[in-house]
C-alpha cells in the first residue's frame, strides 16, 4: 500500500525476511537511543545476527491474523516500523498489543509514526474478534503519548517500575488503549457500569 498524494515516494509494507539487515539495525539502535521505550536492551539485540533476525520476522511476525511489523520505506531504505501482536489465549484475543514503534532521526518530522500505527488500527479492525489495541508507553515520554492521544487511545492506568534498566533506576509505564468500534466500546463500559465491583 503507498502513502498518501503528499508523501508518493514512502510505501507502507509488513517486513519479510529480505528485510532482515535493515530490521536488525533498525532495532539496535531504536533500543539504543531510547532505552525507556523498549523491553530489549542492545546486547539482547545485537546476539542475533541478520539470520536471527530473519527467523523473527518468519517465526514471529509473518502471520497478519497475530502478528505483524510494518516498514515504511523509501525506496529500499527503512525509515520506521511499527507492528502488533494478539494473544492466542482465548481471553485475549480482542486486544492486541502495539509495539516496535520507531522512526529514524533522519525521517522524523514526515509523520511516519502516525502512518504506521493507522495501517496497523486498519488493518485489525478487519480481523474478527478483535476490539481494542493496548500499548504501554513511558511515562516520561511526552512525544509519544501525545501521538497516541492524537490517534484517539485513552489513558488505563499506571504501569509503575515496569523496567529496570541498566544504571539500576526504574522507568514508570503508562496503559493506553484504543477501541476500534465505537459500538464495542459503548457496550463495554454499560457492561463495566452495569457489573458488580469484583475482588481478586
Amino acid at each position: 500500500m503507498e502513502h498518501d498524494k503528499d508523501r508518493p515516494s514512502i510505501q507502507i509494507r509488513p517486513l519479510t525476511e529480505d528485510d532482515a539487515a535493515q530490521y536488525r539495525a533498525l532495532r539496535i539502535q531504536a533500543v539504543t537511543d531510547h532505552p525507556i521505550a523498549f523491553w530489549t536492551s542492545p546486547e539482547e539485540e545485537t546476539c542475533d545476527d541478520v539470520e536471527g533476525f530473519a527467523k523473527r520476522i518468519r517465526e514471529q511476525w509473518s502471520d497478519p491474523g497475530w502478528a505483524q511489523i510494518l516498514g515504511a520505506f523509501k525506496g529500499e531504505q527503512l525509515l520506521a516500523q511499527a507492528g502488533f501482536k494478539r494473544q492466542k489465549l482465548l481471553k485475549l484475543q480482542h486486544r492486541p498489543e502495539l509495539g516496535g514503534v520507531y522512526v529514524t532521526k533522519q525521517a522524523q518530522g514526515l509523520g511516519l509514526g502516525k502512518i504506521l500505527i493507522n495501517a496497523v488500527i486498519d488493518h485489525l479492525r478487519t480481523l474478527q474478534g478483535v476490539e481494542m489495541l493496548s500499548l504501554a508507553v513511558a511515562h516520561t515520554n511526552t512525544g509519544a503519548r501525545k501521538l497516541y492521544e492524537s490517534l484517539g487511545f485513552q489513558y488505563m492506568g499506571p504501569l509503575p517500575f515496569a523496567m529496570k534498566l541498566s544504571n539500576g533506576t526504574y522507568a514508570h509505564e503508562e496503559r493506553m488503549a484504543l477501541w476500534l468500534n465505537p459500538e464495542q466500546q459503548t457496550q463495554a463500559q454499560h457492561h463495566r457500569n452495569q457489573s458488580p465491583a469484583s475482588t481478586p
